[in-house]
């Protein structure tokens, strides 16, 4: 991929045994920070563990982190990364594991562990090198230094204060085929949330629209197979990619408004991430300008705005979020400045509460 990101990034059939030595050289002992069971059954922890035994790297498995990761879980697993004294990180599965995997290697490093100092922002904060298996098709961390951890003090997520880029990804679209279709189809939908959200943001600009323009093609090449479940080895490797576009167009950009309202409906709700951002999706498309829609829908193979709307409408089968949390997201959002200028067109209070207030 012709972008210039410091990961440096392997997207093919059994990528983790065939770049096995890269992997390994990255240290001397692993911490590898994962899930309870998905990357057990998709074969990508076994993947990795036989890649370190093959160069006869130690390791040490961390597997207890849970969907929309807690500060206590990160800490928790840096501790133990710390007691066994290992040199590199390796996160296996959706942006929960990579995200975690991230905050460790920082906490390590630096030999804090309290939250405090993910939220203290120091720049260049040493970090131990983290290398990203991701397993979904969503998340995009394996090419950006976001960490997002859920703050249970405050009832939401929110990024920690520092950018930590994994060393080296491995993108294998065969992890895929083991996730449930809600997996699939809510993840996907974080992605083209990610590659949306970056077309329609205020710090948009060539390197990222090219990002964008290849996720959004490629995305809507699987569209019509992603609505009806029919999850060939194509599409899943089609929607792979999209992702990765989508986590690189970010890297550059951010994310900007569903994003930021989607933090609280996740926590309280218990929304998946990506339907939780789709939700917010249409209408943030409909009150861009009109040139912008219309990019966006050409490139994703929809005939206008409505065809759009109803299609995620049905990807969304029906989500709702009540009331009370809609105003808890808005009161979120109007207190956070910098999320409420990253759009490429105005949002007020009013333009706020129209986005917010609509349903797909």
């Amino acid at each position: 991929m012709d972008f210039d990101i410091s990961t440096r990034l392997y997207h093919e059939n059994n990528c983790v045994l065939a770049h096995s030595n890269e992997l390994c050289a990255l240290g001397t002992k692993a911490l590898i920070v994962t899930g309870r069971n998905s990357s057990r059954k998709n074969g990508s922890l076994n993947d990795v563990t036989a890649a370190l035994t093959t160069h006869n790297i130690p390791y040490v498995v961390f597997d207890k982190i849970e969907e929309n990761p807690s500060v206590e879980s990160v800490i928790a697993g840096a501790q133990y990364g710390a007691s066994e004294i290992v040199d590199f990180v390796i996160g296996i599965g959706g942006g929960s594991p990579l995200d975690a995997s991230k905050a460790i290697a920082l906490l390590i490093a630096n030999s804090k562990f309290d939250k405090d100092f993910l939220y203290t922002p120091i720049p260049n904060a040493p970090h131990l090198p983290v290398a990203a298996v991701p397993t979904t098709c969503g998340t995009g961390s394996e090419v950006t230094g976001v960490s997002v951890l859920t703050l249970h003090s405050n009832h939401t997520k929110k990024s920690i204060s520092h950018q930590i880029f994994p060393e080296i990804a491995f993108v294998d679209s065969k992890y895929l085929k083991a996730a449930p279709d809600q997996i699939i189809t809510s993840t996907a939908l974080d992605a083209l949330a990610h590659l949306c959200e970056s077309f329609l943001h205020a710090k948009a600009d060539v390197k990222s629209q090219k990002a964008v323009e290849k996720g959004l093609t490629i995305w809507g090449e699987a569209k019509n197979d992603l609505a009806d479940h029919n999850f060939t080895d194509d599409v899943l490797d089609k929607l792979m990619s999209a992702s990765v576009y989508a986590g690189i167009a970010i890297r550059y950009t951010g994310t900007s408004i569903p994003h930021g309202l989607s933090y609280r409906v996740t926590y309280e709700c218990k929304m998946a991430h990506g339907l939780a951002c789709a939700v917010f999706l249409p209408p943030f498309i409909e009150n861009a300008p009109a040139n912008c829609q219309k990019q966006i829908m050409e490139q994703l193979g929809f005939n206008d705005f409505f065809e759009l709307k109803n299609f995620i409408a049905r990807l969304c089968n029906g989500c709702e979020i009540p009331r009370n949390i809609l105003e808890l997201s808005i009161g979120d959002m109007l207190k956070n400045k910098a999320k409420l200028a990253s759009a490429c067109y105005p949002i007020d209070e009013k333009m706020l509460l129209t986005i917010a207030e609509y349903h797909c």
